[in-house]
């Protein structure tokens, strides 16, 4: 049987491919790329490691194709050394001739020649063939985007709650949203909302699926991708340059109930600029061992202060302008790495925080989008501010103080003019 391919199509699904391909693995079969010839115009290309699956349809010149379709001459698996090499090749075509008796594939481009023993591809797991009847067509950008968002709250734990290990993908009678965390930070955006009745759903797209998702989705957002959730399994389906149909094994467990997370309501607002924190929280990381960082706002001052937990490398702080405030001036803890990974993944020039304490779970939104919302969590452990912090907060605190002091005057100084002038009025009567 003789392939021929483009070679940049058959880089590009062989980079999607192995995402599905585990190198940890005692079932040597697993670590290969089947090939399996779809008719004399296509072949399809697969790797799964039976929890995730992914097949790429790519054009090819197949040679007398109608006498070996579905017969398993059609199919032969590569070892994991030919996507290695293929990947490195330059050239505009390489053709793959492959030999159903003595399991060998000739493998030639731009005049390189070279031979590989391949495996049969009868025990290679077989994939779902499942009809067209998708529950869900999404624009490719707005999930992407969204799943950038979001997906940075996502715990990576292999010994923890499995659960935790991907996105929420929920579907109620009036919105499309997704979630996730990892009990330390929550993510969440409602993609769309729904006119029409849908199919209820509750499922967690796992991270290793996500990964695939987010480098094949377009960034067109005239394309969709189908989705389809059933019994045991969850499929997607991209068709962009090639058809892309992924289909993953279910993550089983309960997902934390994200209303109870998300706070309703603040005690401070206050506005700032994305990247301004971003460069300061970065400026503050080498001087901490655990990034751990208090955050003071003063209001006196219109600015938010950063405070890194000193180690032996030194301490300090740093501060940005707060553009608008709603509220009296308040401090909080946090781990640095969290919040840094929530700003990072967002494109809002604005950034607003709603703070009720500084033992409360805070709320970050992006200023242009009432959809998103990203919480974290604030550390028991406190920080004492700097030395020019702490002078700046006793300060405000001071002002304060003698704002209110003269405030209770000013009322007692009235209350004793409305007694004089009730007096008055009795002596009169």
């Amino acid at each position: 049987m003789n392939i021929n391919f483009s070679l940049k199509d058959l880089q590009n699904a062989l980079k999607t491919v192995k995402y599905a391909i585990r190198s940890k693995t005692s079932i040597d079969l697993l670590q290969g790329t089947m090939f399996e010839v779809n008719d004399e115009n296509s072949v399809k290309i697969k790797a799964t490691d039976r929890s995730l699956g992914i097949e790429c349809e790519v054009g090819a010149t197949v040679e007398d194709a109608d006498d070996i379709l579905n017969t398993p001459d059609s199919r032969f698996v590569l070892p994991k050394d030919f996507v290695t090499l293929a990947n490195s090749l330059k050239g505009d075509e390489i053709e793959i001739d492959y030999d159903s008796e003595d399991k060998v594939a000739e493998v030639s481009c731009s005049g390189n020649h070279f031979t590989f023993n391949c495996d049969s591809a009868i025990n290679y797991p077989v994939f779902p063939d499942r009809e067209d009847d998708w529950q869900f067509e999404i624009s490719q950008k707005l999930l992407k985007d969204s799943l950038k968002r979001v997906s940075v709250a996502a715990a990576n734990d292999k010994d923890g709650t499995q659960i935790l290990n991907g996105v929420l993908f929920e579907v109620t009678e009036d919105t499309i949203s997704l979630a996730a965390t990892d009990r330390f930070k929550l993510a969440k955006e409602t993609l769309m909302e729904v006119t029409s009745p849908l199919d209820e759903v509750d499922e967690v797209i796992p991270n290793e699926l996500i990964k695939v998702l987010l480098k094949e989705l377009a960034n067109d957002s005239e394309e969709t991708v189908s989705i389809c959730f059933e019994e045991d399994k969850m499929y997607f389906e991209i068709d962009n340059d090639m058809t892309v149909k992924i289909h993953s094994s279910k993550l089983h467990g309960d997902f934390p109930s994200i209303s109870q997370i998300i706070p309703t309501s603040s005690n401070h607002e206050l506005t700032v600029n994305r990247k301004d924190m971003i460069d300061n929280l970065k400026i503050l990381k080498p001087l901490t061992s655990e990034f751990i960082i208090r955050m003071d706002l003063n209001t006196s001052k219109e600015k938010l202060y950063f405070t890194a937990q000193g180690t032996e490398a030194g301490a300090g702080y740093t501060s940005i302008p707060v553009e608008e405030f709603d509220g009296e001036s308040t401090h909080l803890t946090f781990e640095g790495d969290s919040v840094l990974k929530g700003l990072k993944s967002l494109d809002s020039e604005k950034i607003i925080f709603k703070l009720t304490n500084s033992e409360s779970q805070a709320l970050m939104n992006m200023n242009q989008n009432d959809n998103y919302d990203f919480v974290f969590m604030p550390l028991r452990t406190d920080i004492e501010p700097e030395e020019e912090v702490l002078e700046v907060i006793e300060t405000e605190e001071e002002e304060v103080l003698e704002k209110e002091t003269e405030e209770s005057a000013e009322e007692v100084v009235v209350a004793e003019e409305v007694t004089e002038e009730n007096a008055e009025i009795e002596d009169v009567a």
